[in-house]
């Protein structure tokens, strides 16, 4: 889920940081430019105190008075380029701020915010609303196990064991287990069956024996 208010707020701060670098971009080419100025007057200032110097050996006075105030104008700008590159480097990302820009990204955030925050408490009360339905299902999902667990424990075919005992009373003479067979044979039709397990019912034959001598032999 993408917040619209978040994502104008977004456009916001990059729009800020791209105008901020822009800034410190030409702040540094600034700096860098008046280094160099200041590099050159350091050579300039050098080149005429040597001349300077020369023009005193000389006795030249008209040339050292005149290097003497060059000099000394040098030293001033100097100065001035100093302070300057000094000025840049310590205020110059301190000002310069949009205070409209800054106002409208302080406002856009609390927008944001109210947004957030209203998306939050829809969260949550779609949360609490899934997990209701949740544990419904949980609950639903119990009973249903616990109708799967005693469906079979009663069948049709214990609920017709008294009438299938009251025509074929020589049921009653069944082991439990096949009396659940028959009475679910007879439900479903199947005669065949139902023969199949009261033949277990039927006496079988003896075995007869003869005696001959030592011999014991069946005789068929």
């Amino acid at each position: 889920m993408e917040l619209q208010e978040l994502k104008k707020l977004k456009q916001l701060v990059n729009e800020f940081v791209a105008d901020r670098q822009a800034r410190k971009n030409k702040v540094t080419a600034r700096v860098d430019e008046i280094a160099e100025a200041i590099r050159q007057m350091d050579a300039k200032i050098a080149d005429a105190t040597r001349n300077l110097m020369h023009a005193e050996m000389s006795g030249d006075e008209a040339a050292r008075t005149k290097l003497s105030k060059d000099i000394h104008d040098l030293q001033l700008e100097k100065e001035r380029l100093e302070g300057l590159r000094a000025a840049y480097e310590v205020e110059g990302l301190r000002v310069g701020y949009d205070e409209k820009k800054l106002a409208a990204i302080k406002a856009q955030a609390a927008r944001a915010k109210v947004e957030r925050q209203k998306v939050h408490q829809g969260l949550l009360a779609h949360r609490k609303d899934l997990e209701e339905k949740i544990k419904e299902f949980e609950r639903e999902l119990d009973d249903t196990n616990a109708e799967l667990r005693t469906i079979n424990l009663i069948t049709e075919a214990d609920a017709v064991e008294a009438v299938v005992a009251d025509f074929l009373p020589e049921v009653a003479k069944l082991p439990h287990y096949d009396k659940k067979n028959l009475n679910a044979a007879w439900v479903d039709g199947d005669d065949e069956r139902i023969k199949q397990i009261l033949a277990s019912l039927e006496p079988r034959p003896e075995p007869k024996f003869s005696y001959t001598g030592a011999t014991t032999q069946k005789q068929g």
